[in-house]
């Protein structure tokens, strides 16, 4: 009986460390990028592709940052270094960030472009899409690109 008990504690004690470690982790990851304040406003005329995610996140959430980060930065260099395009993560559970849910009306991580005017935000659009085409990486990569690029041409 007490071998039973002292595997059972040891147990426990390895998931509750493993779960601390997930939660460490993905906590200090989300961090980065994350905005405060006066950092969520934009000054003068701008598309911003955000992308808003939780604190907690599994690995699908995590592609869909990183091939959106590897979008922006491989197609749209230029549009990046003119300042015509911004991309921003945020984790809407971040103090300061949880009106973002109710701005864009958000039910789970998503992208969205936000099209600024003198820094006030004109229009926006969810691309809603990408959790239908994530499983397809050239699919998705294609919807993600064309939908900036045309924001951008209407802007």
């Amino acid at each position: 009986m007490k071998i039973k008990s002292i595997i059972t504690i040891a147990l426990l004690i390895f998931v509750a460390v493993s779960l601390t470690v997930v939660v460490m982790r993905n906590t200090s990851t989300s961090a980065v990028g994350t905005l405060q304040g006066s950092e969520v406003a934009a000054d003068g005329d701008k598309i911003i592709a955000y992308y808003f995610h939780r604190t907690q996140r599994c690995p699908t959430c995590n592609r869909i940052e990183e091939l959106t980060h590897e979008i922006v930065h491989q197609n749209f260099a230029e549009e990046l270094s003119s300042k015509k395009l911004e991309l921003r993560v945020v984790n809407v559970e971040s103090p300061g960030n949880e009106h973002f849910e109710t701005d864009f009306n958000l039910v789970s991580q998503s992208i969205i472009l936000v099209d600024f005017k003198t820094g006030k935000q004109v229009k926006w659009k969810n691309l809603d899409q990408i959790w239908e085409l994530i499983g397809t990486e050239t699919e998705f990569r294609n919807y993600v690109e064309s939908e900036i690029r045309g924001y951008l041409s209407a802007s």
